[in-house]
């Protein structure tokens, strides 16, 4: 059974996925179907997607990326097979969604296996893989990550458009129906050159880029502590999804207490006089507390 982290780490993945598909669908197949706006709003969408589930997941939504991240030895294996498995699924929904809005057939992309195509898409989702892992690299807050990772995909895609479809994401591939599992079509086009891209960014990042000795975040999130915000490092995908013993501290009021208190004042107390505890104390230490008043 999954903990509620965990499988919330694997819907962030799918609606993530699912969501950056319908608007590069709805774009491409619409008047303004030009790469130039199918980038910018794939770029937006990943923006977003980041701010949104960021924090809960890593936000990868594309299975190059998460195949490259494993490459690395940044994400374990069954995450990664189940990330995968949930982008995927995320894309085909989308599809299925953008089928029922038009009412029609999404027309296939019908390209033969090319060198000039896989290295094209090859090189743009290595723009983007780079970037992706600068930003993780370098520890960035959310709103740093999200801008780096939105404006390296809006790149991706238009380097990628030069010689392509220009999507630098093989699960946008499935949603696209630029991919046919049985068909002549070439797959190599838009799955082994996203995930060639990516592997390439992310390990030529890591190798001479990084500093060796800095710590790996995903991103950073922000929680709220006596009133005040603090910044702390959110914990790696495979951790989050592995460690099934994983005690997640959290801050709660103990409201009985700031009661006994106003109540000595004979006095309403403010809101920032709340005593905040960690609710890893144990039981036996607030039995005694409320002895000793």
């Amino acid at each position: 059974m999954f903990k509620r982290n965990k499988l919330a780490m694997l819907v962030a993945e799918f609606l993530g996925t699912g969501i950056l598909t319908l608007v590069v669908l709805s774009v491409q197949r619409s008047q303004l179907g030009l790469a130039y706006f199918v980038a910018i709003a794939a770029g937006l969408a990943v923006v977003a997607l980041t701010y949104a589930f960021g924090t809960i997941s890593g936000a990868h939504f594309n299975p190059a990326l998460t195949i490259a991240l494993w490459t690395a030895r940044r994400v374990k294996t069954l995450p990664a097979i189940l990330f995968i498995v949930a982008q995927l699924l995320g894309a085909w929904a989308a599809y299925g969604l953008y089928k029922y809005f038009v009412n029609t057939d999404v027309q296939a992309v019908h390209q033969a296996f090319s060198g000039r195509i896989m290295v094209a898409e090859a090189i743009g989702t290595m723009v983007f893989a780079l970037a992706w892992a600068a930003a993780a690299y370098n520890r960035y807050e959310t709103s740093r990550f999200a801008t780096v990772a939105g404006i390296g995909f809006i790149a991706a895609i238009i380097i990628a458009s030069g010689a392509s479809v220009g999507l630098a994401n093989p699960a946008l591939a499935v949603g696209a129906r630029a991919w046919e599992v049985f068909g002549k079509d070439g797959w190599g086009n838009y799955f082994l050159g996203p995930i060639l891209g990516a592997v390439i960014g992310v390990n030529l990042y890591g190798l001479l880029f990084a500093n060796p000795d800095a710590p790996f975040s995903l991103l950073r999130r922000r929680s709220a502590s006596a009133g005040a915000a603090r910044v702390s490092s959110s914990s790696s995908v495979d951790d989050d999804l592995d460690d099934e013993d994983e005690d997640d501290s959290e801050e709660v009021i103990d409201v009985d207490k700031a009661i006994n208190k106003n109540a000595k004042r004979g006095s309403v107390a403010p809101r920032s006089a709340v005593t905040v505890t960690k609710s890893k104390k144990s039981t036996a230490k607030k039995v005694a507390a409320k002895k000793k008043r």
